[in-house]
C-alpha cells in the first residue's frame, strides 16, 4: 500500500519538463532590463556596430517563434515581454522601428 502511494507521487522528468514548458508558453513573462544598452549612439557607432544585430535577433523571440532549449522547444508567441532602460544617452525611438512596434507602451518617470 505504501509502495503504491509512493509510486503515484513519483513524477517522471519528462512530465515535469512538459508541464514547465506548457506553463512558460501560456503564463511566461520575460523581463529585458537595460534594453537601452543595445542602442548605438552616434559617437560610438564603430564600437557598437553589433547592437542593431542584437535588436534584430530579439525580434523573432518577441514576435513569437519556437526556441530550442535543453528541455524541449518553447513557443514564445504568448509570452509577455517587458523591457526597461534608463535611456540617458539614447531614446526609445532609437530602437529599430520593428522592435518599437513590439514594445509599444512607454512610461517616463
Amino acid at each position: 500500500l505504501i509502495e503504491d502511494f509512493e509510486a503515484e507521487r513519483l513524477v517522471e522528468d519528462l512530465d515535469v519538463h512538459k508541464e514547465a514548458i506548457d506553463s512558460v508558453e501560456n503564463s511566461g513573462i520575460v523581463f529585458l532590463d537595460e534594453i537601452d544598452k543595445i542602442i548605438s549612439s552616434s559617437e560610438h557607432r564603430g564600437a557598437d556596430a553589433s547592437s542593431e544585430g542584437v535588436q534584430r535577433d530579439l525580434l523573432p523571440l518577441i514576435e513569437g517563434s519556437v526556441v530550442s532549449t535543453k528541455h524541449g522547444n518553447v513557443n514564445t508567441e504568448f509570452i509577455l515581454f517587458i523591457a526597461s532602460g534608463a535611456f540617458h544617452s539614447s531614446k526609445p525611438s532609437d530602437l529599430l522601428a520593428e522592435l518599437q512596434g513590439r514594445l509599444p507602451i512607454r512610461v517616463t518617470l
